[in-house]
């Protein structure tokens, strides 16, 4: 009996997706796709972070064009991996994940976060290539190759931070050795989510000869002042409804339904309330019901980028640079010299988000919106 183990689409447990589409079998299959290369990827961190490193995915790719990639992930950012093309294999960080790490044997294994689990991992693997960083026998960081130091240097320096100029695709690039352009974030959306959101459409009356514009309140809980003021959007949900009659969908989490009814308590003009208890792909198939989405430094800013919709990146604490927009959006922040501080609170007023005003944001949009008509 002739197993080919040595095929991208060989699986441990299961038949194979060429024999389950077909019921071919390994002799004469004109799927085989010997592996020339296995390569080991760790990247945990927050969804946001997981979804727009991605966009490595052509690189490596290219670097290596018969690989077989294994990505390791924390469970709850599983939704944004499964499905995309270039991932042979997800890990869940788990209990289980660890023998398989110690087990198995990689050519390459690539570590991009600085968590202690993720450093313990990568140091773990047996590989003859690594690239990023691991922990040392003492507990500390080590980078496997001189062109991690930058960014490790960027992670612990704030001045460093608020110096750089390169994206974050750009960086990671850089951490890999790969001298190719930042590819596209990959956002796979369920077939099933997608039919939600257009039934969601109809049924809210989304006017479709009308702009669709999403306003994504919330930023997440680690910086304070990454999100906009409430009365930034109030005053440019007014804007939009009285110069355009747009469609204003309104974005938030599952950590923001206190923003958001209070937010709608105080809004006087028609908006339409997409949810703030979505699942991941659910959230994704929204978002890609509007032409122009307005967002702080957070999941909706990647998937807003990767679904290709014009976007306003309202950024305050973190760094204006690392933002790739591929050239369909703007970043804007306010006038105050300690932009990009990193802090998780701050003294400063009027603050970053604070001294954004609403006419900035609205002329971005007023731009695109004629330039359309």
């Amino acid at each position: 009996m002739l197993i080919r183990s040595d095929c991208r689409h060989y699986r441990l447990d299961r038949p194979c997706a060429p024999h389950k589409e077909r019921g071919v079998k390994c002799e004469g299959c004109d799927d085989y796709d010997p592996v020339e290369c296995r390569i080991l990827l760790i990247k945990l961190g927050a969804m946001g972070d997981v979804l727009r490193t991605t966009a490595l995915l052509p690189a490596i790719r290219a670097k290596h064009p018969h690989s077989h990639l294994t990505w390791i992930v924390d469970p709850k950012s599983r939704e944004i991996l499964e499905g995309l093309p270039g991932i042979d294999r997800l890990w869940m960080l788990d209990a289980g994940v660890l023998p398989q790490v110690q087990v198995e044997r990689f050519d390459w294994v690539i570590n991009l976060d600085l968590s202690a689990e993720s450093l313990a991992l990568a140091s773990l693997a047996q590989a003859e290539q690594k690239s990023g960083y691991g922990l040392t026998p003492q507990g500390t960081v080590r980078c496997w190759k001189p062109e991690a130091e930058a960014y490790l240097a960027m992670s612990y320096w704030d001045d460093l931070k608020k110096q750089n100029t390169k994206t974050y695709q750009q960086l990671m690039l850089d951490l890999i050795g790969s001298d190719d352009a930042a590819g596209e974030i990959q956002v796979a959306i369920p077939p099933a989510e997608l039919e939600y959101a257009q039934a969601f459409s109809k049924k809210q009356q989304i006017a479709p000869w009308r702009p669709v514009v999403g306003l994504n309140l919330g930023a997440g809980g680690r910086w304070r002042w990454k999100r906009w003021t409430p009365e930034g959007f109030l005053d440019l949900a007014r804007r939009l409804w009285e110069t355009h009659r747009a469609n204003l969908l309104i974005l938030s989490g599952p950590d923001e339904a206190e923003l958001k009814a209070d937010w709608l308590r105080r809004c006087k003009v028609p908006v339409v309330d997409a949810g703030h208890d979505n699942p991941y792909g659910r959230f994704a198939a929204l978002i890609n019901l509007c032409e122009v989405v307005v967002t702080g430094d957070t999941l909706a800013l990647h998937l807003a980028l990767a679904l290709r919709k014009q976007v306003v990146a309202l950024v305050g604490p973190t760094s204006k640079a690392e933002i790739e927009l591929y050239g369909r959006g703007v970043a804007l922040s306010g006038e105050v010299p300690c932009l990009g501080c990193y802090l998780p609170d701050c003294d400063v007023r009027p603050s970053c988000m604070e001294s954004l005003s609403s006419d900035a944001v609205f002329s971005v949009i007023e731009q695109w919106l004629e330039r359309k008509e």
